[in-house]
């Protein structure tokens, strides 16, 4: 019982830690909930090769053989005899007819090739049987040109990258149309072809380091990242403003004279209203009252005795004032509060106006309430 309320004490004490921590935690189980382990694909499934001699082709097999079941050597020569020729070596599961490949993103190819600059990187995909001259055709390619280079030995691909080759639409007599989205759930194998840019009679190796197909985490990632910041944010922003005093609304009434005339009243009620906009101007004013600027600052005149400019400063100073006196808000805050776009500024023409600047004036108040307090 008392471990009981210990914990439910310590619960208490560290309420906003325990809130904090929980989201974040339940977003690393989304992320690992959605794991999923590498299926590899060499060196696992079963090897075996193909080439061109059913259409008459006479590409040649120069050699196959595993180095210490991890690496695996390959070598060819392209021959004539077919207008196409081309030879490749398929990966297959050892046990069943296909895999699924539909929760993956991505795969990863570590190989070296002698010559080899553009290498087909093919993922075969089970699909309705199509009748050719030559045969039938049972599945589909999504093809992937790998650019090769000297330097670099491993490439990770993605599968939203792959394609069909335009020659399986002209052999099969289809076309892109005819054909639905690519369905990675049923894949007969991954083959890696010949380079498409070696020459007849040139002799070619290629070393198979591994392959496998992976998930990319990125898109969940950046979900979570974003649904968290979102929390922390609305979670830090409640923490302020409840650290803050009570909301004090601005003052409508802030005109200082006394206004007889309606036209006059008009534009002072939508000064009041208006005079935190940065853009109030007497261009906005003849916008909103269809009347001329001369118009205007003969209203300003005859009502108020100054010019719009003094008058909107007089306005914007009187709430700046309250603000100063009653709240704890920040010096920028009051400036941007009250309509001015630039603190310098309005400590200028506060201070022009005050005889200080709007901390002393702060100050000033603060230590004649408290002087008022000790009196009483």
């Amino acid at each position: 019982m008392s471990l009981f309320i210990h914990i439910k004490t310590l619960l208490k004490k560290n309420l906003n830690k325990v809130f904090l921590i929980v989201p974040a935690i339940i977003g690393i189980f989304i992320i690992l909930g959605n794991y999923k382990n590498d299926l590899v694909i060499f060196p696992n499934h079963t090897i075996t090769t193909y080439n061109d001699h059913v259409y008459n082709g006479t590409s040649q097999l120069n050699n196959i053989k595993l180095l210490d079941t991890s690496k695996l050597i390959f070598s060819y020569t392209l021959r004539d005899g077919f207008q196409h020729p081309h030879i490749g070596i398929q990966f297959n599961h050892p046990s069943k007819p296909n895999f699924d490949l539909s929760q993956y993103d991505y795969v990863e190819v570590d190989l070296q090739a002698e010559n080899s600059k553009s290498i087909p990187i093919i993922i075969n995909l089970k699909s309705p049987d199509y009748f050719t001259d030559y045969d039938t055709v049972r599945y589909r390619p999504m093809w992937y040109e790998l650019s090769y280079e000297k330097d670099q030995s491993t490439y990770r691909l993605p599968l939203s990258d792959f394609r069909t080759p335009n020659w399986w639409y002209i052999h099969t007599r289809n076309t892109k149309k005819d054909i639905a989205p690519p369905n990675y759930k049923h894949a007969i194998g991954l083959a890696i072809q010949n380079c498409q840019l070696l020459p007849l009679n040139q002799k070619e190796s290629m070393i198979i380091n591994s392959i496998r197909f992976g998930k990319s985490y990125s898109r969940e990632v950046a979900a979570v990242i974003s649904i968290l910041s979102i929390f922390y944010l609305l979670f830090f922003l409640t923490i302020k403003l409840r650290k803050k005093q009570p909301v004090i609304f601005p003052h409508k009434n802030l005109d200082v004279c006394n206004i007889e005339d309606e036209e006059a009243r008009n534009i002072i009620s939508y000064i009041s209203e208006n005079y935190n906009n940065t853009n109030l101007s007497l261009t906005v004013l003849q916008k909103e009252f269809a009347l001329t600027e001369t118009k205007i600052s003969s209203i300003f005149k005859k009502s108020c005795g100054t010019t719009f400019k003094k008058y909107l400063n007089q306005v914007r100073l009187k709430e700046a004032k309250r603000l100063l006196k009653q709240t704890d808000m920040q010096i920028m805050e009051i400036a941007y509060d009250v309509g001015y776009g630039n603190v310098s500024h309005f400590n200028k023409v506060f201070k022009t106006s005050e005889g200080c600047p709007p901390n002393e004036y702060r100050k000033k108040v603060k230590k004649t309430a408290s002087s008022n307090l000790l009196h009483t």
